[in-house]
């Protein structure tokens, strides 16, 4: 199961392109649920590729993934971006380093107990996240889950205070799952995943 990488590419794609790696951060075949499916071909519709796999082992499975997807004829290695959500994000932030940007969805953060949940949390300390990786953060105002929106906010309060680039979205009606944000998100990987790296703006004190 953990050698399993679907791949959805653009109908008209004829040169390297960038790949979007949806992170799994639970054992199973996150590739063949419907809602995993349905984002990679989102993804591949907004002209990148959308990357769907299975792993026995999160962490690993998530390394074994990545090296699959840089080494696939089409990907441009360089340009690798994470989408991500709920209990899955803090494996994407414990493995940015390398990657150009990351969607993070109505995620727990960096300081929510994994085993209230069953999600592989790698005790990465908000001091690992890499201070040149944009985040896009979505914010479910009505998300049911204790504790997710306070970390949220937690994080978003440490990224500003040490300048990351970081973009929040809250969305104040929203419930966890929500879709309403995606064409957004899409927008923020097709900016930053094209082929000249953009300048971010960044916060300045004062």
């Amino acid at each position: 199961m953990s050698d399993e990488v679907d791949f959805y590419f653009p109908s008209d794609a004829n040169t390297p392109l960038p790949a979007v790696v949806i992170v799994g951060g639970y054992p199973g075949r996150m590739n063949t649920l419907e809602l995993i499916i349905k984002t990679a071909r989102r993804i591949a519709d907004a002209g990148m590729i959308g990357v769907a796999y299975a792993n026995d082992e999160p962490v690993a499975g998530l390394q074994r993934a990545l090296e699959k997807v840089r080494a696939r004829e089409g990907v441009d290695a360089d340009r690798i971006a994470f989408w991500a959500t709920s209990g899955n994000v803090p494996l994407a932030l414990s493995a940015l380093h390398g990657i150009r940007c990351a969607a993070l969805l109505y995620g727990f953060m960096l300081d929510v107990p994994e085993t209230n949940f069953g999600f592989v949390d790698p005790k990465t300390r908000f001091e690992d996240v890499p201070r040149d990786v944009p985040l896009f953060l979505v914010r479910a105002g009505r998300d049911h889950f204790d504790g997710l929106n306070a970390s949220i906010d937690r994080f978003v309060a440490q990224s500003l205070a040490n300048n990351l680039p970081i973009t929040l979205v809250n969305l104040p009606e929203a419930q966890h799952g929500s879709e309403a944000a995606d064409s957004a998100v899409l927008r923020f990987l097709q900016l930053h995943l094209s082929a000249v790296s953009p300048e971010i703006p960044r916060l300045r004190a004062g």
